[in-house]
């Protein structure tokens, strides 16, 4: 791994935490170039188009102990996500972030996951919490599983 894979979430971090403590709305354009300059204007701009056009619920049990993110990427496919987790199911992280073989073409994070933070940390109307049994979380859960793996009820 090189040094600057390596740095990237520490950066990224640092970037999140930057515009989180301050006024956000006066500092919009400043986030999103710190951001293209970290993780390419194709990320982050499929990100935006995905919390202008997308909503995103995000399931939770009664404690807040356990919760799963739903991005409907569009009317047929839905992406399914861990808060606070850079992994997503979706094609390209698959192959741009776990699969990539030369670093220099690599991503650190794919549109979704930013979506959902940036979502969380902008408090956007596109988000909805639902509460759910445990028993039925975990039947969303389960989406995380590789498809044989699945149980049919």
């Amino acid at each position: 791994m090189s040094n600057k894979a390596a740095l990237l979430p520490l950066i990224l971090e640092k970037v999140f935490e930057k515009y989180s403590a301050s006024n956000i709305d006066n500092n919009l354009g400043d986030l999103f170039v710190e951001l293209n300059a970290l993780l390419t204007a194709r990320v982050v701009k499929a990100a935006l188009n995905l919390l202008d056009h997308q909503c995103i619920v995000v399931y939770h049990n009664i404690p807040k102990t356990k919760q799963v993110a739903q991005v409907n990427e569009s009317s047929s496919k839905i992406i399914w996500l861990f808060p606070h987790v850079n992994y997503c199911t979706c094609t390209y992280f698959q192959e741009q972030v776990l699969g990539a073989k030369d670093p220099s073409t690599s991503s650190y994070t794919c549109e979704h996951v930013l979506a959902l933070r940036l979502a969380h940390m902008l408090k956007s109307d596109k988000v909805r919490f639902e509460e759910l049994a445990f028993s039925k979380l975990k039947v969303l859960l389960s989406n995380f599983l590789p498809e044989d793996n699945h149980q049919s009820d």
